[in-house]
């Protein structure tokens, strides 16, 4: 890794360094000696030119973004001495992450900023800033009430920082579905029409999107928002319905979004929204991705020319799937902006795997088709429990694809090591992810799974017994590899923790495992071995606890660890309680175990989530 030194550059390149010295004070120098000499001139051309010989080097033209991209590059070590007019140059006009801030996680405003250091080094230059209620609306307390919400003075505060960087804070928000975190409370009930989706055609629904995107555009100087408008599958099926009588979706949808549209133009805002919901509309199956789909001359000419599409897709690993939307979304006379992922979703660590198969289809037919603008979604369903850190290592894949087509895995772990004080963790965050994620089934549900009910390993049959095998076989391998080893910093991922739940999720499986085998044979010996065991794994329950909150309350603004801590207590309280149970049955005390007797033999899908698993019964 090289230090850098600069001797001149444009302003805009001296203000960023200077912050960026701050956040990463191994990679600059404030001296010459031992450093790479660095001067930067002229910003007027897109594509980013860098020589570089005896410790002297030279960033010639190209944007700000792709200028610190290349910063990044060369203190990475990734360009070879000796260069001359190394190309650092991108696909797209637009590389971006969309931040998740809704489910249950909401990064705090200084963690935010090295964020936005990190990104701008990687070549990026937007960041999606997804807010379902998670933002100031003035006058509206029980808006985003006790969920962490940024307030207009931090967003405001987050888009000057970025600024810095040039690089652009869009506000993503939901304007017909997914509002089920305010549908609760009472000031908004009236607003609903089912579930988690708006009542259209309401007037004090118009009111509340208006104060929505008034927030917004008080709050970030971006002229784009982001409106949402996905999944919204049950409009019209219900006050609605009771009101005004069946009305076709598609009618009921564009409508809205005519009305929403116009409130975003008398905010100087041009709005964007997700594109499942024509889609879907069109195709008989009401499936998005239905090759079937065919959109209606009269549909067509309805859909607001003004408003753009957003084209998600972070599941198939073809290209030819992505080429064929890409077109789809062109036939509709619509240029799409692309939405890849970087898995966080439902995983206890970044998912190397899913994200890098997915990228890597998404971004060749992108580039095949000549799409310009791309960003990366990082969803926190189900908890925002993955340790979103971890994924700055697919943020780097996902960068290298984006500006060099071929990536090359020397290449991102000698950037990812600006991110983790020159520390050579990046095999470990490969390990990890690799251990800690399975693409045929979470291993995060086996964490929640309880030891008595085993409501997903009952689940575990025929092919699955393989996988549970290959998931052990992972865990106990890395956990022999990374034991008792030192790890000096905690961005990057937090390495420790991780190492901890994976000590944690071994021993939940070998428990169940043991603890059905005894039962079922009568062996007395093993049930009181399972007994003293399920002690020791919830003392380790509570070790790993610990760690979770560490490294949240680092990341996080406080509201929502209760959800994790809640579940992770459950996990401790739920082992005592097992080996509790076990004693009581061995003395006598009980018949039986009941939750042992009943186990069904015939398979059903997989379950994913904590709290399909956590319980027999659901929404008490």
């Amino acid at each position: 890794m090289n230090k850098i030194y600069l001797v001149s550059a444009p302003q805009n390149i001296i203000n960023a360094v200077k912050i960026l010295s701050e956040y990463f004070p191994d990679c600059f120098s404030k001296v010459s000696k031992d450093a790479v000499s660095l001067t930067v001139t002229d910003q007027n051309s897109e594509t980013c030119l860098m020589s570089w010989s005896q410790n002297q080097a030279n960033i010639a033209n190209g944007t700000i973004t792709k200028q610190l991209r290349a910063i990044g590059e060369l203190i990475a070590g990734n360009i070879p001495k000796n260069t001359n007019n190394y190309k650092v140059d991108s696909h797209f006009s637009t590389i971006g992450i969309m931040l998740d801030a809704s489910r249950n996680g909401v990064m705090k405003p200084s963690e935010f900023k090295r964020w936005i250091c990190a990104l701008s080094l990687l070549g990026m230059n937007q960041i999606m800033l997804y807010t379902e209620d998670t933002y100031e609306i003035k006058g509206q307390d029980r808006f985003g009430y006790l969920r962490g919400r940024y307030t207009e003075n931090e967003l405001r505060d987050l888009d000057k920082f970025a600024k810095t960087f040039e690089l652009e804070i869009v506000g993503c928000i939901q304007t017909l579905g997914h509002l089920e975190q305010i549908a609760r409370w009472d000031d908004y009930k009236n607003l609903f029409d089912l579930g988690s989706t708006l009542l259209v055609g309401n007037e004090d629904t118009y009111k509340l999107i208006e104060n929505m995107i008034s927030s917004i555009k008080n709050s970030l100087s971006s002229s784009r928002i982001h409106i949402g408008m996905d999944e919204a599958w049950q409009l019209g099926r219900g006050k609605h319905l009771d009101l005004h009588g069946h009305r076709s979706h598609f009618d009921l949808f564009n409508e809205h979004l005519t009305k929403v549209t116009a409130i975003c133009e008398k905010n100087g805002l041009q709005p964007m929204i997700w594109s499942d919901m024509f889609f879907t509309t069109a195709s008989p199956t009401h499936t998005f991705y239905d090759v079937n789909a065919v959109f209606p001359d009269d549909v067509l000419s309805k859909i607001p020319k003004q408003t753009q599409l957003v084209y998600w897709d972070y599941y198939h690993n073809d290209k030819e799937t992505y080429l064929r939307y890409i077109k789809r979304h062109r036939e509709i006379n619509h240029e799409p902006i692309m939405a890849s992922g970087v898995w966080t979703w439902g995983q206890l660590w970044y998912n190397r795997k899913i994200t890098e198969a997915n990228v890597t289809a998404c971004l060749d037919a992108c580039i095949e088709s000549g799409v310009k603008e791309l960003f990366f979604t990082m969803w926190g369903d189900d908890g925002a429990y993955c340790d979103y850190d971890s994924s700055i290592a697919g943020l780097t894949f996902a960068a290298e694809k984006a500006y060099h087509t071929q990536t090359d895995d020397n290449n991102a772990a000698n950037i990812f090591k600006i991110f983790t004080n020159g520390h050579d963790y990046y095999s470990d965050n490969i390990k990890l992810s690799d251990t800690l994620c399975e693409n045929e089934f979470q291993p995060s549900v086996l964490l929640w799974d309880d030891l008595l009910l085993g409501i997903f390993m009952n689940e575990v049959k025929d092919e699955n017994i393989s996988i549970l095998n290959g998931i052990k076989s992972r865990l106990k391998d890395t956990i022999r590899e990374l034991n008792g080893k030192k790890y000096e910093t905690t961005t990057g991922g937090d390495f420790e923790c991780a190492l901890s739940t994976a000590k944690l999720l071994l021993r939940k499986i070998n428990l169940r495992e043991k603890l059905v085998l005894a039962y079922d044979n009568k062996d007395t010996d093993m049930l009181q071995m399972v007994a003293f065991e399920a002690l020791m794994a919830a003392d380790l329950a509570d070790t790993t606890e610990n760690l979770w909150r560490r490294s949240w309350m680092r990341r996080n603004k406080p509201e929502g660890y209760e959800i994790l801590q809640i579940r992770l207590a459950g996990i401790s309280k739920r082992l005592r309680e097992a080996a509790q149970r076990i004693e009581e049955f061995l003395n006598g005390e009980a018949e039986n175990i009941p939750e042992l007797e009943n186990r069904p033999t015939k398979k059903q899908s997989n379950y994913y989530l904590w709290n399909q698993v956590a319980s027999g019964s659901i929404n008490i």
